[in-house]
């Protein structure tokens, strides 16, 4: 964390500051306000940074400095600090030693002619051993101390990796919101093992991408159809595709693996069609097992249509044959017979298991 100090009197020029340490800052503004008269105030700008940052995170262009205005119970502050961070006590309290260790170095005053040295006040945490604030206490005020702590109980968030290496996946996305899509990733990843954690996470965030995910883990084929418009990329639209599969419908699914090109995809449709073409067939629907085959080009089903088909036309001529009336009965037999031996031939077929 770094510091800006920009004085506005000119004479106080000397006491800007750029881009320092918070220590070095404190002791700034100490030097600074000692230089004062008794009673002169004077408005600095004051500016916090995140290391590698351009834009300050805390910006106060109107902070005044002497007339005793550091005099303010830092246990206000500290208890500020604890009412916004609840979650992070310790850390506060941390935080506050630090600052208070940061500027125990006595100052060197530089002495000066036309200022009056400021009296020392007596410390406000004398009696305090927790919080030797005092040192501190003629510097900064609550607006300040805010400022760093926001950033500071930045430094305290859990980094994102080590959320998701420790399974929290709600803090995870409630601290990182823009990681939801990796989240959600990891999420599926876990497979079948990680549904109940994935409930969880959707009961939390009510993500409709959660929810079509986790319809596939749950095979609740359906609710991932009517989820179809958020198949968007090729893991979501590899999901669709089975579901269309399971459902009854390697139609859609083969259209999807034109897009995807997967082999493993690409058996399951196959299979899939492979058992309507069978079943198509064995229901005499000819047309339709005729499409199908088209697609998988299988050649026991091509085969079993052609024989199917012919028994099915020979019979049909064998019927309209014996209506004739001028038949012998020898030859009546004999088509007869025929049309017994194919029927069975046909029945055998469709009434397989």
């Amino acid at each position: 964390m770094l510091a800006n100090l920009k004085v506005k009197h000119k004479k106080y020029k000397d006491f800007n500051l750029k881009k320092v340490s918070i220590p070095t800052f404190l002791q700034k503004l100490k030097e600074l306000e000692h230089s004062l008269d008794e009673d002169q105030t004077i408005k600095v700008v004051i500016e916090f940074y995140k290391a590698n940052e351009k834009k300050p995170e805390y910006s106060n262009a109107d902070f005044v400095i002497g007339n005793g205005n550091g005099d303010k119970p830092f246990e206000v502050i500290e208890n500020e600090l604890k009412k916004l961070y609840p979650e992070e006590f310790d850390g506060v309290e941390e935080f506050i030693a630090e600052l208070v260790t940061s500027t125990e170095e006595p100052i060197t005053k530089k002495t000066k002619k036309s200022f009056k040295p400021k009296p020392k006040k007596e410390p406000f945490f004398k009696k305090h051993k927790k919080m030797v604030l005092g040192l501190i206490s003629s510097l900064v005020i609550i607006p300040i101390l805010i400022g760093i702590g926001f950033m500071f109980i930045n430094t305290l968030t859990p980094p994102y990796e080590q959320l998701i290496e420790n399974g929290k996946y709600i803090k995870a996305i409630d601290m990182y919101p823009d990681k939801k899509k990796d989240i959600e990733n990891k999420l599926f990843e876990l497979k079948f093992d990680g549904i109940e954690e994935y409930e969880a996470y959707f009961e939390h965030t009510q993500s409709q991408s959660a929810l079509f995910d986790l319809s596939y883990l749950k095979q609740d084929y359906e609710k991932i159809i009517e989820l179809k418009d958020l198949a968007t990329n090729d893991i979501k639209k590899t999901e669709l595709a089975v579901a269309y599969v399971k459902t009854g419908n390697p139609d859609e699914a083969y259209a999807l693996n034109q897009q995807l090109q997967s082999k493993a995809l690409e058996k399951l449709i196959k299979d899939k069609y492979m058992e309507q073409g069978f079943t198509q067939l064995k229901q005499l629907n000819f047309d339709e097992a005729k499409r199908i085959n088209q697609i998988i080009q299988l050649e026991t089903l091509a085969y079993d249509i052609n024989l199917l088909e012919s028994l099915t036309k020979e019979n049909s001529e064998i019927e309209e044959q014996l209506k004739k009336t001028d038949l012998k009965e020898d030859e009546k037999k004999s088509l007869e017979q025929k049309l017994a031996d194919n029927q069975k031939q046909i029945d055998d077929y469709t009434k397989q298991s």
